[in-house]
């Protein structure tokens, strides 16, 4: 199956997040990748404000449950895009780019060794293997 493509034969790229919420403990195996992740997406998208994580209680999660309508709300991540939409997430992107710095690993050593998104490219073909019938 192929990836959707837009009018000119580009893949688009995906949605930059600009806020990731967790109710999770840092220390989770769960959660050990995600400033890794969150620094990543940011290099997609050099001219945008990096993605912020944030660590909210375990006891939050009820609540946002609750604002959101769904039963179990571990991870959210909110769009660059919430900030347009009417009633969105404009206040709370501003406020939390505000208060919260981006993450960075390593003292910048990923934004050194990588220049841009990359895609995975896996190549790969198809070979016919005859089968072997057993003699008794």
């Amino acid at each position: 199956m192929r990836d959707k493509e837009d009018v000119k034969g580009e893949k688009p790229k995906p949605p930059h997040a600009a806020l990731v919420l967790t109710t999770r403990p840092p220390t989770s195996p769960l959660t050990t990748h995600l400033p890794l992740l969150c620094q990543t997406a940011s290099l997609a998208y050099p001219d945008l404000p990096a993605t912020r994580l944030i660590v909210l209680p375990a006891k939050a999660e009820a609540r946002i449950c609750e604002a959101l309508g769904v039963p179990r709300a571990g991870f959210v991540s909110v769009l660059d895009s919430a900030a347009n939409v009417p009633g969105g997430g404009k206040s709370l992107i501003e406020f939390v780019k505000s208060k919260v710095e981006p993450v960075v690993v390593g003292k910048d050593w990923l934004r050194k060794a990588v220049v841009g998104y990359k895609e995975t490219v896996i190549k790969s073909s198809q070979v016919a293997v005859p089968s072997v019938v057993k003699k008794k």
